[in-house]
């Protein structure tokens, strides 16, 4: 059931939420160690009840230590490709003084980007049955460092005129129904905003990019299998939980569609942290015999 072109994706803020899903909200926050709501949970919040459910299975998932460590496995993965295989300018030369706030919230991202892809293939897959090890042995809390950072997603609807056309244009190239959290978040520096979607456009759209994107894709994929589990959720567990049958296809089509777009983020988020640590452009030396200077 794939996400079909033009179909609008209905996102509840904190702020619209109601009283039960502002406690959902609190409860994604405390499980995943986050100051934000990402947009995934603010689109299943238009589905309450899927929500609620949606929730308790992600909080059991979170509190084990297999899912910090595969999740810091690819934020690794992803930034080790970006580094090795792509030029990424230094974007933080006219930013100094803005670095003690980015720095901070561009490792927030990092760490919750890999670890929400991570969640949602796990929850895909649970659809059709239930999937991860059999063994009751999981490692209950992980070892991976929470960054401690204050995250401000600037709505799409209440951006100004320019940030508006920017995030339009992410939309179109990245082929999402939705502004990712990682442009929303650094949105609130328009400066090194423009500078990294302007990096960021380039590498998206090209071939070797979407090629690393969809080997993310089948690497997170493939090790939700060395999750604990059982993790289940199928369509039956669905209806008796009080999810309505015709909004079913509809939560599935959501779930698919953040998954697809979850590896792109990904990596898009390592070329902030990479183009804010400097870049990694290497000057090329000078060819032997050439002369820049008149003798």
């Amino acid at each position: 059931m794939p996400w079909r072109k033009g179909n609008r994706l209905k996102l509840v803020s904190e702020a619209d939420a109601t009283a039960s899903v502002r406690e959902e909200f609190e409860q994604v926050k405390a499980a995943l160690g986050v100051p934000y709501v990402g947009s995934v949970f603010q689109a299943y919040a238009a589905y309450p009840e899927f929500l609620a459910l949606a929730v308790g299975v992600l909080k059991n998932m979170a509190a084990w230590g297999e899912v910090l460590a595969l999740s810091e496995r690819l934020r690794a993965d992803a930034y080790t490709r970006v580094h090795n295989y792509f030029q990424v300018p230094n974007l933080g030369s006219d930013t100094a003084r803005k670095r003690d706030e980015l720095a901070p919230v561009i490792e927030l991202l990092q760490y919750t980007t890999p670890l929400e892809m991570l969640l949602l293939a796990a929850l895909l897959q649970s659809f059709e049955g239930a999937i991860g090890r059999e063994d009751s042995g999981s490692e209950q809390g992980g070892q991976q460092r929470k960054p401690e950072a204050s995250l401000y997603l600037v709505p799409e609807e209440e951006a100004p005129i320019a940030v508006k056309k920017r995030f339009a244009d992410i939309k179109r190239v990245l082929a999402v129904p939705y502004v990712p959290d990682t442009f929303r978040a650094l949105a609130n520096w328009p400066d090194f905003f423009d500078a990294y979607w302007e990096t960021a456009r380039a590498l998206a759209q090209s071939p070797l990019f979407q090629e690393y994107a969809y080997r993310l894709h089948e690497t997170v994929w493939d090790i939700t299998e060395e999750l604990p589990g059982p993790i289940e959720l199928t369509p039956a567990q669905m209806l008796e939980a009080g999810v309505l049958e015709e909004d079913i296809p509809s939560v599935v089509r959501i779930t698919e569609m953040f998954c697809s777009s979850f590896p792109a983020i990904t990596l898009l988020t390592a070329v902030a942290r990479i183009g804010l640590d400097g870049g990694n452009l290497v000057e090329q030396p000078t060819p032997a015999g050439r002369h820049d200077s008149a003798a």
